[in-house]
């Protein structure tokens, strides 16, 4: 569409990649959700920052969750600077189930992700 319309400005909407259950094995399409995301950032100026914001469910212990979080997160950063993203534009946070609350999905397997954002 950028071509198209001979743009100069690429928008990336933030995606969320899903997690099965207690692990950070991807589910669904979100490997290749997270490898697209990162063609695309490749074709832009690649000084955005990006936010990687890893979350669990509220199934299991605190100390878990946060692990699991921030391993889920992991995953995503090295997706990113493996297809050719400075580390230096990636941020990663993680919160375990401290933000369960916060949002309102229908199934809990949906609290299970990282989201990606440009910053």
């Amino acid at each position: 569409k950028a071509n198209k319309e001979k743009s100069s400005v690429v928008v990336l909407p933030s995606v969320s990649a899903m997690f099965e259950i207690n692990t950070n094995y991807f589910t669904n399409n979100s490997e290749n959700l997270i490898k697209e995301f990162a063609k695309i950032y490749n074709k832009t100026n690649k000084k955005a920052k990006l936010l990687i914001e890893g979350y669990t469910c509220n199934l299991g212990s605190n100390k878990l969750n946060d692990e699991l979080s921030r391993v889920r997160a992991e995953k995503v950063k090295n997706m990113l600077i493996n297809s050719g993203i400075s580390q230096e534009y990636i941020e990663i946070k993680w919160y375990g189930k401290s933000k369960f609350n916060n949002f309102d999905y229908s199934n809990k397997s949906d609290y299970r992700r990282v989201i990606l954002s440009v910053g």
